[in-house]
């Protein structure tokens, strides 16, 4: 799966990706903050600001064949929160995103997809699948 989703957006047009290098993924300005484990694939990190929005960063660790530099990915959104059960809702703004391609609710019970651009994470649980990439609440 996550190999299909480095292919599909290392050989789709350079509109698509979005300048990570200019992007701040700062831990410090998140409320909650996941990032993928130890892995030889892909450096991932989910940042839920205090202020309401998010930004999902994605970067492989090795450029894909042909290809010079590794692909960098940058979603960002808003989030909205549940009573006190831990549900936050996210709500991806790239036109691009597709969230099946990404989160697998079928395997993750802490994640929820409602639509290709709104999913649901339980922050109370200490670990979930991204890409097919564990990530750890930090």
């Amino acid at each position: 799966m996550l190999l299909l989703v480095i292919i599909f957006y290392s050989c789709g047009s350079k509109k698509n990706v979005i300048d990570a290098s200019k992007e701040v993924v700062n831990v410090k300005d998140a409320n909650i903050a996941y990032e993928s484990l130890g892995n030889d694939v892909a450096d991932i990190k989910l940042y839920l600001k205090k202020n309401g929005a998010f930004q999902l960063y994605f970067k492989t660790l090795e450029a894909p064949v042909g290809q010079e530099d590794p692909v960098k990915l940058v979603y960002k959104g808003n989030y909205t929160s549940s009573e006190n059960d831990g549900w936050k809702t996210l709500t991806f703004t790239h036109p691009d995103f597709i969230a099946n391609g990404v989160f697998d609710s079928r395997k993750d019970q802490g994640i929820q997809i409602i639509s290709d651009k709104i999913v649901k994470i339980n922050t109370y649980k200490n670990t979930f699948s991204i890409w097919g990439l564990v990530c750890e609440k930090q």
